[in-house]
């Protein structure tokens, strides 16, 4: 099997604790918000998916960036990513090119082999998850990377 795009099911927001995962970065809510409806890439073969967690506000920060969670093998891997040089401006563009800059890695020290492994799975994934995954995805996007 390979990496698909789709909503999380309530089951798996529990099996996960997204909703609780949620609540915690967002301490301003006192439950779940209605546009609470989380999406991923997931290979459930692997049990391993790619999912959006956060972002910066670029009205706020001057880098903006988003944080993906890639889980493996019941473990979880955070990347903050930028936009490198070169991606599409517009959404009509044919291919939509991605391209991303690693910023950092969480846990940064991994043993070299499985760090490797790491990164090919959660560049798989990504390039599956594409500029939304299910919830908005732009026709023949191309994802590449500068790590």
């Amino acid at each position: 099997m390979a990496f698909i795009n789709e909503y999380v099911s309530d089951e798996d927001i529990k099996k996960y604790k997204f909703d609780e995962k949620f609540m915690y970065r967002h301490p301003e809510y006192k439950s779940l918000p209605a546009f609470f409806k989380p999406y991923w890439a997931i290979d459930r073969e692997r049990n391993t998916y790619v999912k959006w967690i956060n972002g910066a506000n670029p009205a706020i920060e001057d880098i903006v960036w988003k944080d993906f969670e890639l889980y493996w093998e019941g473990s979880s891997f955070i990347f903050r990513l930028t936009h490198a040089k070169g991606c599409s401006k517009v959404f009509t563009d044919d291919p939509y090119l991605i391209v991303w800059n690693l910023i950092k890695m969480t846990p940064a020290d991994l043993e070299s082999n499985l760090k490797e492994k790491v990164l090919a799975l959660f560049k798989e994934g990504l390039q599956v998850y594409g500029y939304q995954s299910i919830s908005r995805q732009i026709p023949n996007t191309v994802v590449k990377f500068n790590f």
